[in-house]
């Protein structure tokens, strides 16, 4: 390289740098605005919750942690909470979350640092692509303001957007720039490449799905690069990497085979047998049902209807709907069908184009089994294929090249202010109704009732959906179980110590059961409603006993 275009590169360099923080900048605005809604739902903080029984060491209480057999090291430390994803958002989280603390705001606040590293690992991307810095600049903007990107780390989506990190980290390892007197000074990064793959695909096992085209990528890089026989020294190592990042499962595995007994086969028979509850494979659905299904899983990503519904229970098109769809989806596919055309495509507009594609179509092996946040990461991908797009279409006359960033300019600034008048139409929902259901601010509100509780009470969660945020949001200071234990209740009421149980919904039958049961006084029964005044959740705290009650008897 020259040393004037070295200095151009370094220059360019810093550009990106200054460009990577203004789009982090916007994301902080969306991120921090509101930050306590909508209500914290349980797979919006799990596996996160598992931190509390790891930074709460002075509490000794047991507290719910629900991992596969085996797989609880000192019964502090998880290895795998599931088959079909590892525990990057618990080793990630934990040090965020000794820094920021356990509360509504410390989740927010580390959910806000792995949506910026999907955001970091675009700009990279872009920068090693050598994508023209307004182009990279403006995309990164429009995702950073896109309501569906904004309220996937507010929810359970969070979990299956932040590996795309490292999906685009992959892409980003093999990425070489088109412009041939740069190229030399570029390698490919094979290893690092399946290893980040790798990453991704141990973060949710959706990622497996991009794996035909990372693939087809790869090779066709390989190819472009050297002789035949370097192309299978490179595709070994790029496997080997792969095998690497996906190594974490065989660790968990192991434990379950352990646990379980039997070696390889009993390991074989926990996961038939757990694959055969989740009913995981359709095999009742044709295939015209699956392409539905799955079209309407991606139109719930591109439109944020999947979040909406689940923090409004809202359904239907919105007005900037439409126009938001035809820029991610449709543009994108004619951009690439005319530089294809126009022999001007480039491999980062091919693989952005590719993934989506071998994504959809694994996925219909699963049909409705899955559902929008399992989509998600088509997402960036899209905003990918929008920039790349774009700058693919850079016309060699001069004259005309001029015209291109204007265009080019026009439709992502069109696209930025679209999503943030979304996003702030989002907000002014739910600034109104505080979310609903176990997306309420109720649950919240619940977690602060829970903590305000004496230290030595232990809160049964009988019902689905409020143990796991009350653990996190209360930092793990009161001991939490899964099932109301009648026996092990009364037990502690007699050595003095209250016991509280928290349900969905409001039901005083149930209570009156669990008195009669407990032989016991009626407890005191909180109601937590969303805005609306419908009831979410009701906390009933029985006091205990003091010493020589005669409710113990020989207590």
């Amino acid at each position: 390289m020259r040393d004037s275009d070295a200095a151009r590169d370094q220059s360019s360099a810093w550009l990106y740098v200054v460009a990577l923080v203004g789009v982090l900048l916007i994301y902080a605005g969306s991120a921090t605005h509101l930050m306590e809604l909508p209500g914290v739902y349980m797979d919006a903080v799990n596996p996160d919750y598992l931190v509390a029984k790891v930074l709460n060491r002075a509490h000794a209480n047991p507290l719910i942690g629900w991992v596969l057999p085996g797989n609880y090291l000192a019964n502090r430390f998880p290895v795998l909470v599931s088959l079909y994803h590892g525990l990057q958002q618990f080793w990630l989280a934990l040090p965020l979350y000794a820094l920021f603390g356990m509360s509504v705001v410390g989740i927010r606040l580390t959910h806000m640092v792995f949506a910026m590293g999907v955001l970091i690992a675009m700009l990279v991307l872009f920068r090693r692509a050598r994508m023209p810095l307004a182009i990279a600049a403006l995309a990164g903007v429009a995702i950073a303001a896109d309501p569906t990107f904004v309220f996937a780390f507010r929810t359970q989506s969070y979990i299956t957007l932040a590996p795309v990190a490292w999906m685009l980290l992959s892409i980003a390892a093999l990425e070489m720039p088109v412009d041939g007197d740069r190229a030399p000074t570029v390698r490919r990064h094979y290893f690092v490449s399946g290893v980040c793959s790798g990453f991704a695909v141990l973060g949710y096992f959706v990622y497996a799905f991009y794996l035909p085209a990372m693939l087809g990528f790869m090779l066709a890089g390989a190819r472009r690069d050297s002789a035949q026989r370097e192309v299978a020294v490179n595709t070994v190592r790029w496997l080997a990497g792969l095998t690497l990042g996906c190594a974490y499962y065989v660790l968990g595995y192991a434990l379950v085979a352990r646990k379980v007994g039997g070696g390889i086969a009993g390991l074989i028979g926990f996961i038939d047998g757990s694959t055969a509850r989740l009913a995981a494979f359709e095999t009742s659905l044709s295939l015209a049902e699956r392409l539905a299904a799955a079209t309407a899983f991606v139109e719930s990503v591109f439109t944020n209807g999947w979040h909406r519904a689940l923090m409004f229970n809202a359904y239907g098109v919105q007005p900037l709907d439409a126009p938001r769809m035809l820029l991610l989806i449709v543009v994108p596919l004619l951009l690439f069908a005319y530089a294809e055309m126009r022999g001007r495509s480039t491999p980062l507009l091919r693989v952005a184009i590719a993934l989506p594609c071998s994504f959809f179509a694994m996925s219909l092996i699963f049909g409705k089994r899955l559902g929008g946040h399992h989509f998600m990461s088509m997402l960036p991908l899209a905003y990918v294929a929008l920039a790349a797009g774009l700058a693919a279409l850079q016309p060699i006359d001069a004259a005309r090249r001029a015209r291109l960033p204007i265009i080019a300019l026009t439709l992502l600034c069109a696209l930025a202010a679209i999503n943030l008048a979304s996003t702030q139409r989002d907000f002014a929902t739910l600034a109104k109704t505080g979310g609903v259901g176990l997306y309420s601010d109720a649950v919240n509100h619940l977690a602060s009732g829970v903590a305000a509780l004496p230290p030595a009470t232990i809160v049964y969660f009988p019902d689905w959906g409020l143990a796991l945020p009350v653990t996190l949001i209360t930092g793990g200071r009161i001991a939490t179980s899964a099932a109301v234990d009648v026996a092990e209740a009364r037990r502690m009421l007699c050595s003095g110590r209250d016991v509280a149980i928290a349900i969905v919904g409001d039901d005083a039958r149930r209570f009156s059961d669990w008195t009669r049961e407990l032989r016991w006084q009626p407890p005191r029964v909180t109601t937590y409603a969303q805005r609306d005044g419908v009831a979410v959740a009701q906390l009933g705290i029985y006091g205990s006993a003091s010493r020589g009650d005669p409710a113990c008897g020989a207590h």
